[in-house]
């Protein structure tokens, strides 16, 4: 081999070498962008407002997406709402009647984004963010808690016993804060494998007992109800601690695997789940 060509290989194989380290470096880049992979991730939103997304445990997989929502969007959200909040009932399997909702008891409304533009907005911005169709997400459970109020420690899943029923499965679970709490109102994860703010004064006894968020007004939780594999995920139980100062207001988005055929649907899935619950509680009484 000549020494001309020699040098023409030499520089080959250096520019290779930068490609490559171009492509690798450019990997790590994507990679740092996508949600999960760092504990951070900032992205400008089209009103160049800032959102910040944590990371706030991998067991259960939880983050915490911070000015989600504007202070206007929220009291948008509230005022909505506030006509059809009534007390949170839940149909009795055996009687077909409203009955006392025993996991919380508060009030609640359903809004659906199909026939409200702001609404509609904020639920692509939940898909683009999230990368989980809007489509396949349930109407906007709206809920108010006065103090004394909570909601008992639950699962957002579909049991088995509903599951082939409704041929679905909820997938994933965003709470948005749509009120500060002055006190209380966490939501927290107890079956967590982590304590982090025990004797932390900032935090409520009840938020506590596992990994724990305070309601932010404009924040909100994105919680996976199913692990990597399509199992349910024990570790995803979660509990709206009670209110001790303050009102707190929540808009809850749960999203499916399947789109929805109708926002009825979505309510009928809702109704079905405590509605087994209950069965099951005669039955084994």
């Amino acid at each position: 081999m000549g020494q001309g060509c020699w040098v023409c290989m030499t520089a080959l194989a250096l520019l290779m070498a930068v490609g490559v380290l171009g492509i690798r470096q450019g990997a790590f880049e994507r990679e740092d962008k996508v949600i999960g992979w760092s504990e951070s991730y900032q992205h400008k939103t089209p009103a160049k407002s800032s959102l910040m997304v944590e990371r706030i445990s991998w067991n259960p997989r939880a983050f915490l997406y911070r000015g989600l929502l504007s202070q206007d969007e929220c009291d948008y959200i509230i005022n909505a709402a506030r006509p059809n909040m009534v007390k949170a009932t839940v149909l009795d399997a055996k009687t077909k009647k409203q009955v006392p909702n025993k996991l919380r008891n508060n009030k609640e409304a359903y809004i659906d984004g199909s026939a409200d533009d702001v609404i509609d907005q904020i639920e692509r911005r939940i898909a683009r963010y999230t990368f989980l169709p809007a489509a396949h997400g349930e109407p906007f459970h709206i809920m108010q808690y006065l103090p004394g109020q909570g909601y008992a420690p639950h699962t957002d899943w579909l049991d088995d016993w509903w599951h082939p029923r409704l041929g679905n499965e909820r997938i994933a679970t965003m709470i948005i804060y749509l009120s500060d709490v002055v006190e209380g109102g966490e939501t927290v994860f107890p079956n967590s494998t982590m304590q982090p703010h025990v004797g932390d004064a900032a935090y409520s006894k009840c938020a506590q007992q596992g990994i724990a968020v305070k309601p932010v007004k404009g924040d909100a939780l994105l919680l996976y109800n199913l692990l990597e594999n399509g199992r349910n995920d024990g570790e995803s139980l979660h509990q709206g601690c009670p209110v001790i100062r303050g009102v707190k207001w929540t808009a809850t988005k749960r999203i499916l695997v399947n789109q929805l055929p109708s926002p009825d649907t979505a309510v009928a899935i809702q109704q079905a789940i405590v509605s087994a619950s209950t069965a099951r509680e005669a039955l084994s009484g």
